[in-house]
């Protein structure tokens, strides 16, 4: 579905090569990494924002995964990271991530991070209050990144033999960066509702993660 989604998006075609390279013994390349990051592109691109895959060189500040246009005017390079289903809630290992995101995004242009996070971390209640202190002080120590992405996923009983998989994100800002966006503020709507057939859906809607004040 992501595949089809995204099939006449920019670098597109590199992206595919990626895909079709994964191997068992290619343990650099994972496949459920590129799978998220095909994901996201495809929520994206579902929100009307035009997506460029984009191909890493290897040097610091250049080795991000997405362009993201905010109509004609505005992007913003992003970077996507997965935190694996085996791996234990760790804030620590949170905040690392946040700090691979800036530096593998260029200065002097907006920058996002998402990461997707596994279910079981959102409903580890000290992780959830160590989230905004953490955030907090990485917005404090840099200005490249204008706001960062929680994305995970919840399956919701609705009834005798039907379930429907929510995706849920929330977005936080940072409230200083050095290259505003104006397009940026709630750059991710609703994309569907969840509907009771005899199928599975899938929608995206805000989260209840951590105090939003």
């Amino acid at each position: 579905d992501s595949l089809y989604a995204l099939q006449h998006s920019a670098g597109f075609d590199f992206k595919l090569d990626e895909v079709r390279a994964i191997a068992p013994e290619q343990r650099a390349v994972v496949f459920e990494d590129i799978a998220i990051e095909l994901q996201i592109a495809k929520i994206l691109a579902r929100s009307d924002h035009a997506v460029q895959f984009v191909r890493p060189i290897g040097a610091r500040g250049q080795n991000f995964d997405l362009r993201v246009c905010f109509g004609r005017d505005e992007f913003a390079n992003a970077e996507l990271k997965c935190k694996r289903e085996e791996t234990s809630s760790d804030v620590n290992s949170l905040r690392y991530t946040l700090k691979t995101i800036r530096s593998q995004l260029p200065k002097g242009a907006p920058g996002l991070g998402f990461v997707r996070l596994p279910a079981e971390w959102i409903s580890d209640p000290h992780f959830v209050r160590e989230v905004r202190p953490a955030l907090d002080k990485f917005f404090r120590d840099t200005t490249r990144v204008n706001a960062i992405v929680f994305l995970w996923e919840e399956w919701w009983d609705l009834g005798g033999e039907k379930r429907a998989r929510v995706q849920k994100f929330r977005t936080m800002f940072n409230p200083a960066p050095a290259c505003p966006l104006t397009s940026l503020t709630d750059f991710l709507p609703a994309l569907d509702g969840i509907r009771t057939d005899e199928k599975t859906h899938s929608r995206l809607s805000y989260g209840n993660f951590g105090p939003s004040e």
